[in-house]
């Protein structure tokens, strides 16, 4: 029996574990389907997720919110970089 991730119907993200990031402006970042801080300071943050890590840079960054699947970072941001060795 086939699953609706397997028919391809629905975005991975909305199905399964696959984290989701979306920036806004550079003012606010949006990570979903998070596995937890690493590292957080206001110029540096670092986040869980199971493609690998998520390091975000920036000015006077702070976390507005931390849920357990989504997190909300706002500050200036200046750069975005996922560390990860798994396939696409």
């Amino acid at each position: 029996m086939k699953t609706l991730n397997d028919l391809k119907l629905l975005p991975p993200e909305t199905v399964g574990k696959t984290p989701r990031i979306v920036l806004t402006g550079n003012c606010e970042l949006l990570i979903e389907q998070h596995r937890g801080l690493y590292s957080y300071d206001t110029h540096l943050i670092r986040v869980r997720t199971n493609r690998g890590l998520v390091t975000v840079t920036g000015e006077k960054m702070t976390i507005v919110y931390f849920g357990a699947r989504d997190l909300l970072i706002s500050g200036r941001i200046t750069g975005i970089c996922l560390e990860s060795d798994q396939p696409c």
